[in-house]
């Protein structure tokens, strides 16, 4: 896709953290609901940005590299999968009216600004029910969303996670983002050089665009969160 002119501007999904995503991490039979779900709920955003990005260009013009863009000749939707009888209607007002937009979505929060908005990082797993961060040289205390006895076991740390559905979840929503992820894995110091690699494997073969950070672990002094009562 041809890059936009400097006077675009994106349209940000703010995908915020919320108790009900750190439940999704709880079971690894869940996980296949929730690849389906993800997809839904990404592509209905996607639906929505783009439906909103045409109207904008109908209202105040097309972006300057509309003409001959993946938009205009459709190749976006093509790549995407996007066929369905809703789709092709946009497709077809799109290419009438264009874009006001030549990228629409990106992934916030990230794990810095979370810390800014007091949220979690909106894609990742939470680290743990609480733990300590250091920023900037200061100690920040971070707090699973709404934690209590009563959703206590709704949130599995980071890194018990198996990291190849978290890097199978982000495949999925990357067909639906013009944008990288703010993509995290989370691995003990059990973790072999293999192992790692296969993960950044797995992740090619899913279409994710980038990993960000490779967060370890040491495991020589660990508490268990379900006996330290």
């Amino acid at each position: 896709m041809r890059q936009p002119s400097s006077d675009n501007k994106l349209i940000f999904c703010d995908i915020c953290a919320h108790p009900f995503f750190g439940n999704l991490f709880a079971g690894t039979i869940f996980f296949h609901f929730i690849h389906s779900f993800v997809d839904a709920v990404f592509e209905r955003i996607n639906y929505a940005a783009v439906k909103a990005s045409a109207a904008l260009a109908k209202e105040k013009g097309r972006y300057s590299l509309f003409e001959g863009s993946d938009w205009q000749t459709g190749a976006y939707f093509e790549k995407r999968g996007y066929i369905s009888e809703r789709w092709s209607a946009l497709r077809k007002t799109v290419a009438e009216q264009g874009m006001r937009n030549a990228y629409l979505l990106a992934i916030a929060p990230t794990s810095s600004t979370s810390v800014l908005s007091g949220t979690t990082a909106g894609i990742d797993p939470v680290m743990k029910r609480f733990f300590l961060e250091e920023k900037k040289g200061s100690m920040l205390p971070r707090v699973a969303p709404e934690l209590s006895m009563q959703t206590w076991w709704h949130y599995k740390g980071a890194h018990t996670v198996d990291q190849r559905w978290s890097v199978r979840a982000s495949g999925v929503r990357q067909r639906h983002i013009d944008q990288a992820q703010s993509m995290n894995l989370y691995i003990t110091n059990e973790f072999t050089m293999r192992q790692v690699l296969a993960l950044y494997l797995e992740a090619w073969k899913s279409g994710v665009k980038t990993i960000y950070y490779v967060r370890s672990k040491s495991l020589e002094v660990e508490d268990c969160d379900s006996c330290s009562s």
